[in-house]
């Protein structure tokens, strides 16, 4: 049409960071509340003290090293269909999800 403009309103990329501490053998989702997502990087933390396993609902079969801090992405709608699976004490995934 001549004379119009068109807009179009696009929601903006969110990221949210945060770090999930798991003990030997629990098995958690890595955030509780459903969290609409296009894909999530987690990664071990610095300094780390044990490995971890990565997947989804009550199997969590990916291993993340210790010294992983460099990590690896999820492509995935929600973030809370991911499971992190603790192999010592108190270990520590780091992720980010974009949404």
């Amino acid at each position: 049409m001549a004379g119009s403009i068109y807009t179009v309103d696009q929601a903006a990329s969110k990221i949210v960071v945060g770090c999930c501490v798991v003990n030997d053998n629990d098995v958690h989702p890595l955030v509780v509340q459903p969290t609409p997502c296009k894909r999530v990087w987690v990664g071990s933390a610095p300094g780390n003290p044990g490995d971890s396993f990565i997947g989804s609902g009550s199997l969590a079969n990916r291993l993340l090293a210790a010294t992983n801090t460099a990590g690896f992405y999820i492509h995935i709608d929600d973030a809370a269909k991911i499971a992190v699976q603790g192999l010592g004490s108190s270990s520590q995934v780091q992720y980010w999800i974009e949404q």
